[in-house]
Order: C-alpha cells, then structure tokens, then sequence
C-alpha cells in the first residue's frame, strides 16, 4: 500500500509541474505579445504623427508658394526658424511637434509647376508626401509674351541652359549686382579671366584655384582654394525663355519698300539697319559695324566690328543657331538663342547686354 500510495504521489508532482511549465510558457508568451503589441502600437502612433508632420510641412510649404511662387528659387524660406543659416539642404529642415518635417521643391519644365516632397519624422518612423503645385498665373503659352523683364532669365547676366566654360582673359563684370552668372549646367573658371559678378549653377562650379569677387552657390563647389565665399545648397534650373519674333519680323518687312527680310545666308558690313531689325532666314556673318537688331534662323558670326541695338533690346537672335563672337570690336544688347550655343572666342572686344542661351 505505502508502495501504491508514493507512486500516485510521485506522478502528481510531475503533472503539477508540468502545468507550471506550460503556465510558464504561456504567461511568457503573454508577455512578448504585450510588448510586441505595444512596439506595434508606438509604432502606428509615430507614423501617424510623421504623417500628420509631412502633411504640415505641404500646407507650409504651399503657404511660402501661394505669397509668391517666385519663393520656390529660395529655400531658405521653406524652414521655419529663417534666420539661421544652414547648408547642404539643412535649410529645408524644421522642427515641428515631437519630430521633425523637411522639404524639397523641384522645379518642373518650364517652371509653371513645381513637385514638393515633404518627409516627416517622428521617432522611427517616417513618411513622405509629394504635391504637384501650379502657377496659374503663368502665362499661356498660346499668347505672345510682350514683357520678358519678369522672366528669372532676364534678371541674370548670362543666363545657359547647359554648360559654362570661362577661360582666356578679359572680365565678366554686372554694372547690377543682382545680374549674376547663372547656368543649369556646370560651370567651369579656366585661363585668366577676372570674374566681378557672383555666380550660380544647379550643378557643379569649378573655381580652378580662381579668386572670384562676388558670391558662389551650387549644389557643389570644386577648386576653391582663395577662401571665395562659398554656399554649397540646392540652385533650380531656370528655363530659357522662347521670344516670339514675330513683332522682329513684323517691322523688318514694314522697314522699307526694299524690306529687311533675306532669304539665304547674309553677309553685314559697315551698315545701320533701316527701321531696326533684319531678318534672315539663312546664316549670318558681320564683317564690320552694324547698328540695328539681327533675327535669323542659323547661325550668327561676328568675324569683325560689332552689333549694337538701336532700341529693340536684341542685338542678334536666333532660335536654333549658334552664335559666335570672334570680333576684338564691341557690341551691346542681348545675344539670344533659344537652343544653341554662344562662343566668345577674341580677347579685346566688349559686349555691354545679356547674353540668354539654352
């Protein structure tokens, strides 16, 4: 009986701590799920705060847009603590509630919209949002533009679509501070030449080890070893603005009876232009002084002398040729080319205008 009786005794321990064992388990099990429940719970909380944040930061950005949209080429002002200087897209950075917001605005084409990402963080989490917002104020491309002095082109020295290579000697000088050097390109200082105007670039600037009087700002900045101030931050491109030349074209052919419109290459000598402007739908040389404005549909050379406008803003224009400058004479007004190219290649002479080439 004693036998009998330790044996039942012996198997209820093991079943109680068997139960204790799952028990265990269990309570163990509980346990994790709570706290995996609760890091899950955290978690959606801080994306929905990051949400809320990257939501914030739109309606702020959309805010700076709507006083002036001409404020997306400044990203200082899309942070909300403006008066400190960040660099490297820190600008863009705002903190805001229990995290934080950032912001970057893309241009778009032309310019008529621009894309906003907002990306808010909080804690671990983080989310992003994206807005497409438009000018509509912008003018309609189906209308002839008649006042280009509120184009962002129009307010810079020089102003190329693509890449700017300076070299040789000679100086880029602003008579207007605000005329800066601006390319969406690179935009590379080479020879001797004196650079007195601040230069922009959406790209890349390489200094050449040159010393340069006025500012410098580019996504990156190279060869900079004269201590030239210096602002590494994001620069957007600007559009090259497409001039109607119909008015040009217009008061070529009401010049005269004989009226300025040629049909085949052109050759200019010493010569002022009846009415103003010429149109040639052909090439164009300058072998001597002209006055007047020079429309045409290839390319412009000037081998000697210089064009000067007489009161219609353009010197020579051409939507799709090049122009080239190989004359020690001088020149004034705008040289324009909607896509091509513009070569300066005589040391002497001076051009006194804008220069605007894709």
């Amino acid at each position: 009986m004693k036998k009998n009786i330790q044996t039942k005794t012996g198997y209820a321990l093991v079943t109680a701590m068997g139960v204790m064992a799952v028990l265990a388990i269990a309570f163990t099990s509980l346990h994790n799920m709570g706290k995996q429940s609760l890091y899950q719970s955290r978690l959606l909380r801080d994306r929905t705060k990051a949400a809320a944040y990257a939501e914030a930061g739109i309606e702020f950005a959309y805010s700076i847009l709507y006083d002036n949209y001409e404020n997306r080429n400044n990203s200082a002002l899309f942070r909300l603590d403006t008066g400190t200087e960040y660099t490297d897209g820190d600008s863009l950075k705002s903190s805001y509630g229990d995290g934080s917001f950032a912001i970057q605005i893309t241009q778009v084409n032309s310019g008529q919209y621009c894309i906003v990402n907002s990306i808010g963080v909080c804690n671990l989490a983080e989310v992003e949002v994206e807005a497409l917002v438009e000018d509509t104020e912008w003018p309609d491309p189906t209308e002839e533009i008649t006042d280009y002095s509120s184009l962002e082109a129009f307010r810079r020295g020089i102003c190329g679509g693509s890449t700017g290579k300076f070299g040789g000697g000679g100086a880029l000088v602003a008579g207007n501070p605000e005329l800066t050097i601006h390319t969406n390109g690179d935009i590379v200082l080479g020879g001797d030449i004196d650079v007195l105007v601040s230069i922009n670039s959406s790209t890349e600037i390489d200094l050449k080890k040159k010393d340069v009087n006025g500012s410098v700002t580019a996504p990156s900045v190279e060869g900079n070893t004269k201590g030239v101030p210096e602002t590494e931050t994001t620069v957007p491109t600007i559009p090259t603005p497409d001039i109607s030349f119909t008015k040009y074209i217009n008061q070529a052919q009401e010049a005269q009876e004989n009226s300025q419109v040629y049909s085949g290459d052109k050759t200019f000598g010493n010569e002022i232009i009846p009415g103003g402007v010429v149109y040639v739908d052909g090439d164009v040389m300058v072998k001597g002084n002209v006055v007047g404005t020079i429309i045409a549909t290839g390319d412009i050379k000037i081998l000697s002398g210089g064009v000067k406008e007489s009161g219609w803003g353009i010197a020579v224009g051409t939507k799709t040729g090049n122009i080239t400058d190989n004359s020690v004479g001088d020149s004034e007004g705008l040289f324009y080319s909607y896509t091509g190219d513009f070569t300066q290649g005589a040391s002497g002479g001076t051009l006194t205008g804008q220069i605007i080439v894709g």
